[in-house]
């Protein structure tokens, strides 16, 4: 199994949003523009850093360090959302989180 190595920015100070439940819906927005929102997904799983064993998910584990890279931060945790037809599915960061329903 691949460990890979969380990514070295900081946290985004305005990250504060508890680890969701595994059935959460999470209402994502754009870094550094919270007004802007873009979509919704149930949490299939969580992970508390890129640093954990993503298995088959390996891929989506680099992808998120350089979405961490791009922005500036890294999250205090993860979750794997699908929409709401449970067909499409991907990986974000809390600090891409605006709202936990």
């Amino acid at each position: 199994m691949t460990v890979f190595e969380d990514s070295p920015e900081p946290f985004d100070p305005n990250d504060n949003l508890p680890k969701p439940e595994i059935g959460a819906w999470l209402t994502l927005c754009v870094p550094l523009a919270t007004d802007l929102c873009l979509s919704a997904g149930r949490v299939t799983r969580t992970r508390d850093s890129l640093a954990e064993d993503w298995g088959s998910e390996g891929e989506a584990a680099w992808a998120m360090r350089d979405a961490n890279e791009a922005a500036g931060f890294r999250g205090k945790w993860y979750a794997e959302i699908e929409d709401e037809d449970g067909i499409e599915s991907e990986i974000v960061a809390s600090y891409e989180v605006a709202r936990i329903e």
